[in-house]
Formats: structure tokens, sequence, C-alpha cells
């Protein structure tokens, strides 16, 4: 499996108010594979949207590298310039990507600057609007005019329409409701499944992204806590949380359970998880 994202002894600063250098990521080497669907979580501060904007260069490492597919974006212009189509970038707030007459010609901008013709462009927006579900009547609307949930779809469907090979999204659910957190996480599970895109997303709760990712990186104050599966993270929930993550409700429920002397695992994330060991509990009783 070829690896999409590598990070080398990655290191980034910024100047401080008294115009000290802060770190902001701390050598930070990891390997995300292709096809891979990580989720980067941690408390905030914790250096998830700066490692996030170091993928597509939108910051330069202070120190260290970053390699996409084999190759340090920094190294030449051809390089950094083939990596603007390779990956995709959806702002925290659809607002900053959303500024055309109307959201077909917002869809549309990518593939225009892709040197795509006329007609690929037409069906590059059509097929990314169904990935979102936008309907047609949205699609001739101002992007200004639309609701929230409708916007981040847009967005979305504007960066997927140029079929980047990395998908990196900041915080995609924000702002929205249950249902609409639930439905943007499909949307970005479909796209990276169908097009086996490598997909990153930041967000501040693990639980809205454990039915979704297959790897969780955890981030504390710029440095690696842990880079894992999904189910080896949360057997370290009692440490995510004296890191300051907020773990799911169900996977606090067992923490307590095992603080009691109870023989539980403590991989469980999900009402499924639960009702999964509960029944296989039950099943061993029987049997005895």
């Amino acid at each position: 499996m070829a690896v999409a994202v590598e990070f080398k002894n990655l290191n980034y600063a910024y100047d401080a108010i008294n115009s000290e250098k802060k770190n902001a990521l701390t050598n930070i080497n990891l390997k995300i594979d292709e096809g891979d669907y990580v989720c980067v979580v941690g408390h905030t501060g914790s250096g998830k949207t700066t490692l996030l904007k170091h993928i597509n260069g939108i910051l330069k490492p202070t120190s260290g590298e970053v390699l996409v597919f084999g190759s340090n974006i920094w190294e030449e212009k051809k390089t950094f310039k083939e990596n603007n189509f390779k990956i995709g970038y959806v702002f925290q707030n659809p607002a900053y990507q959303l500024f055309e007459e109307t959201v077909e010609k917002d869809i549309a901008f990518g593939p225009k600057n892709l040197g795509l013709s006329e007609v690929e462009v037409k069906n590059r927006v059509k097929k990314a609007a169904e990935i979102v579900g936008l309907r047609e009547e949205t699609l001739k609307k101002s992007p200004f005019e639309i609701s929230g949930g409708q916007k981040k779809r847009a967005a979305i469907a504007g960066v997927i329409a140029i079929n980047p090979k990395i998908l990196l999204l900041d915080e995609p659910t924000a702002g929205l409701d249950p249902e609409g957190k639930k439905n943007i996480l499909k949307i970005i599970k479909k796209y990276n499944e169908e097009f086996l895109a490598t997909v990153i997303v930041v967000t501040h709760s693990m639980e809205d992204i454990y039915s979704f990712a297959n790897k969780i990186l955890v981030l504390n104050e710029g440095k690696v806590f842990s880079y894992d599966e999904i189910e080896k993270t949360f057997e370290r929930a009692a440490e995510l949380q004296k890191i300051g993550l907020d773990v799911p409700d169900v996977t606090k429920v067992f923490l307590k359970l095992k603080e009691r002397g109870f023989n539980v695992p403590l991989n469980i994330y999900s009402v499924e998880k639960a009702v999964e060991f509960l029944e296989n509990l039950k099943k061993e009783e029987k049997t005895c």
C-alpha cells in the first residue's frame, strides 16, 4: 500500500506576541496510507489545524519534511503546483470557499482551473452534487442564500469536483445539528470509499467519527500522543481524558465499571459495541 502523506521530524514554530518563537508542532513523525480515513483529535491548541495546513502547503515547516506520495512538497515549484490538484482542503467556515454567483458556478470553479472541457466540467459538477446530495434547484441559487448545512455540502462539492487523491477537512460538522453531522460524515465516507481517496478530518468530537474513520491521530500540545486504529485508541480512554479529551458517553460508563472492579474491556466506544459485548457475556454465562 502506498503512503499518501508522511511527516519526517516536522517542527513548526510561530511568532508569539512577545516576538519569541513558540512551537505549535514538535517532532512529528508518522505515515498515513493511501485510502485511510484518519480523524485528527486533540484539545484546543493541540496543533490539529496547523498539522492539516502543512499537508497542502498553507504553512511551511520550520524544520523537517512533509512528503505527499513520496515527494517533498517544498522541493520545487512544479511539485507544489501538482499537489494543488492532488489535495483538496475544506475549511471549517464554508464562507471562505463560496464566492460565485451560483452554487453550480462555485462547484465548477476547480474543474475549470484544471483546464477540462466544458462537457467534463459539467459532468464533474453533476457528480459532485450527487455525492453531497445537492438538488438541481439548489445549484441555481446563490451560495449566500442557502442554509448552513447546504453551504457545507456546496463547499465539499467544490473540492471533490477536482477529484483530489487526498481530502482534508477542518471541523466539517461544526455548527450542525446531530442529523446534519451524520449526513456530512456519510458524504465524506462515500467519497473515501468510492474514489479510494485518503481522508483526513480534524474534529473536536470523538463521538462523531468512530463509525467512519479507521484510524485516530491524537495530538497533545503539538506532539503525537497516539496514532492507531479505533479500538486500540479507545483502550487508552482514561489517558485520553487526562489530556483533556471528551470520550463517548458509553466509554465513560465502561470506565466507571472498570473502576468499580468489573472485568470489562475499555475499548467500547459505541452503543453497538456495548450491546455486542453484553450479548456475548450472556452467551458465556449460559454455557457455564
